[in-house]
């Protein structure tokens, strides 16, 4: 018997991050080494960073021939990721998490041993942040000796530190301060320096000048900057769709595949002559039945032609107008290929098949932001042309009711949201999460995840980033009412539709942001939630607030449905 997709069957699902590069690795055409991601569900840490949570990252070898599988236990507390075989098959170099570090680490295969390799963190750049370049010499990049990555602690640093300094400051007898002035810098996290870790010696070698280390190691330090590594859909038309190539042995003619189906996730080996299951998992999904997909052509102001999608409920009948949420991302485009956040086997919060589960049609327009498509205009004016052509083309097509379309958005998608909310009245109501409402302000914070350190430097600058994102010209002192006209906030007097807002206190776009708006809904008149999780950051981890916040969402959604109809 098929269930409706809930968020239960969403925080269970696991995953092969590729943020630390990937997650696959084989040995010889015979082993693959794999770490696999558990769910959101078992986090051990309240409001955990993936990285920040020991043992999520959980390291795995199968025989490719045999099928056996077996799970390496790691040392408590740690999470593994990354696995790389060394080019002799006696060693797995390795990413470890425990929590309050990010190292390099090895397993001896035949003895299930481990070692760490240095008291000193990652630098998390490239494609992987390791490399053999010898049977025993590894190539890393290491932090300067007690800093840490900030993908590892962004979202705990500033808590941390004020529990750290509080109690000096309230004895009295320490002064607490953190000083900045003109020639601070609001710089990039530290480059690091380039090592070569031997194993058989137990050394850590940092080269002074590139003529002392061999051509092998130029290359890992020559090698391009990546967020995560590249991967390819698999063109074998005896895979499943979706299929991504994520391993392979060219000698062998090995290729491993991972694909996220409708009933599970699950691992391909394939070579010429044939395709075999290597491994399933996430099988709970193979009860749950899917929303279907629809992608309508349409027209926008100009005479541009355009796609948007709709996930339509699983129990949907043709002819019927459903009521609809709109979803909004700027920068968004819609092409035939449906991405992953729209299929149910998604593992992130923002799966949007949660919503037609609960029958929304929902609604994904592209939303064009690039040169080309603005010419020369603001962002904000982009939207409106964008979203609306989409939802009345959807509304054409005989699929949603007119009267019943919300709009959602997270981060820049919450700005999006706001904006639309103040520049039309066709949305029933507005759902906001993580998002910028005041350019001005914005332009001039210091991430929140800093304001207690005791360094003049930021990661993350502010005012690099709304001007880059907003392309805009210069600072707010110099373009006054271009700010203003892409701030929400100072468009309050048209918003009608209810809003309910969500934001972390430890969100680097700063809760200040959401507590402006607030303020300035609530004093308007304007009917609004605001909902503060503590101990959150840009997207909520914790799966109590996971959870709580999509019964939030759906409770506003049905409650604004039921208030239309009465």
């Amino acid at each position: 018997m098929s269930n409706v997709l809930t968020i239960q069957d969403v925080i269970k699902l696991e995953a092969f991050d590729g943020f630390l590069g990937s997650q696959f690795n084989i040995y010889n055409g015979k082993i693959l080494a794999f770490s696999r991601r558990v769910g959101s569900h078992a986090i051990n840490k309240y409001g955990a960073h993936l990285l920040a949570s020991g043992e999520r990252g959980r390291l795995f070898l199968i025989d490719i021939e045999t099928r056996e599988l077996r799970h390496i236990e790691a040392p408590a507390g740690v999470g593994l990721f990354s696995p790389l075989w060394s080019p002799d098959g006696q060693w797995i170099a390795m990413v470890a998490a425990g929590g309050s570090f990010l190292r390099p680490c090895v397993l001896d295969v035949e003895r299930s041993e481990f070692r760490f390799l240095t008291e000193r963190n990652l630098v998390l750049d490239g494609e992987h942040p390791l490399r053999w370049i010898g049977d025993h010499e590894i190539a890393c990049r290491l932090l300067p000796p007690g800093d840490v990555p900030i993908y590892l602690d962004s979202e705990s640093r500033g808590p941390t530190t004020a529990m750290m300094i509080w109690p000096k400051a309230w004895a009295g007898d320490v002064p607490t301060f953190s000083v900045f002035n003109s020639s601070s810098s609001l710089g990039a996290e530290p480059e690091g320096d380039l090592c070569i870790i031997d194993l058989n010696a137990g050394n850590v070698y940092f080269p002074e000048c590139e003529a002392d280390v061999p051509e092998r190691f130029r290359a890992f330090a020559k090698r391009a900057d990546a967020n995560s590594p590249s991967t390819s859909q698999a063109k074998d038309e005896r895979l499943p769709v979706h299929s991504e190539e994520v391993a392979s042995h060219l000698a062998s003619g090995q290729m491993i595949y991972l694909s996220r189906d409708d009933d599970g996730t699950r691992l391909w080996q394939a070579t010429k002559d044939r395709v075999d299951l290597l491994l399933e998992f996430d099988t709970h999904l193979a009860r749950v039945k899917s929303g279907s997909f629809r992608t309508l052509e349409f027209e926008r102001p100009g005479g541009a032609k355009a796609l948007v999608r709709c996930i339509l409920p699983p129990d949907y009948c043709e002819g019927e107008a459903r009521p609809a949420v709109t979803w909004v991302y700027p920068g968004t485009d819609v092409t035939l290929a449906v991405p992953s956040y729209q299929r149910v086997n998604c593992p992130g919060f923002f799966n949007l098949q949660l919503l037609a589960a609960q029958g929304y049609v929902v609604i994904v327009p592209a939303i064009p932001v690039d040169e080309k498509a603005r010419a020369g205009r603001e962002i904000i004016e982009c939207l409106a042309e964008a979203v609306l052509p989409a939802v009345a083309a959807v509304c054409a097509a005989g699929l949603i009711d007119r009267e019943h379309v919300h709009v959602f958005g997270q981060s820049m998608g919450g700005w999006a949201a706001l904006a639309l909310l103040a520049e039309t009245s066709v949305f029933r109501s507005g759902i906001v999460m993580a998002s910028i409402s005041n350019l001005i302000s914005a332009h001039g914070q210091f991430d929140v995840r800093f304001r207690y350190g005791d360094k003049s430097d930021a990661y993350l600058n502010s005012s690099q980033m709304v001007e880059e994102y907003w392309h805009l010209p210069g600072p707010p002192w110099q373009h006054v009412q271009r700010y203003v006209r892409n701030s929400p906030l100072f468009a309050v007097d048209k918003i009608s539709a209810p809003v309910l807002m969500f934001h972390g206190d430890q969100d680097p776009v700063q809760m200040a942001q959401a507590e402006e708006m607030f303020n300035a809904l609530r004093k308007a008149g304007k009917e609004v939630e605001f909902v503060r999780y503590w101990g959150e950051g840009h997207i909520l981890s914790s799966p109590a607030n996971i959870q709580d916040a999509w019964k939030r969402i759906l409770t506003w959604l049905k409650a604004y449905e039921l208030s239309q109809n009465s």
